[in-house]
């Protein structure tokens, strides 16, 4: 109980922060220069809304989630050599040693479905600014 309540108490004060603090003003700034951004390069005018609320979510969730750091790790690796496979950096050969063969082809396809979702999610982020 106590646990829940730090934890809205820390939500309650972040908000408060965001409020009094310009957050929203700036972010409306940011909008109008991504739509426009958006507009001069061509994109879809819709997809460009999407993409600034999934980035605003993002950044004023208080949970830096698990799926988000694995993305974060992915585009470390695509910025240092955008031509690098992020799988084969990422795979685990140590853990893929202990597994049968059926658990790690489930292993590399799965983690191979989650790096394709983020490298799809880098390439419209940076088609879009």
């Amino acid at each position: 109980m106590a646990r829940q309540r730090g934890a809205f108490r820390s939500v309650a004060l972040s908000a408060k922060e965001r409020l009094s603090g310009g957050f929203w003003e700036g972010e409306q700034v940011r909008r109008a220069q991504v739509l426009e951004e958006a507009e001069t390069k061509g994109v879809n005018q819709e997809s460009a809304k999407e993409f600034y609320r999934n980035r605003l979510a993002s950044q004023i969730s208080c949970v830096d989630t698990e799926a988000e750091q694995f993305y974060q790790r992915v585009v470390e690796i695509l910025r240092e050599s955008p031509n690098a496979n992020p799988l084969s950096t990422i795979l685990d050969r140590e853990y893929m040693r202990t597994l049968s063969d059926g658990e790690r082809d489930r292993y590399v396809f799965t983690l191979s479905k989650k790096v394709q979702e983020c490298v799809q999610r880098f390439n419209k982020e940076k088609e879009l600014l």
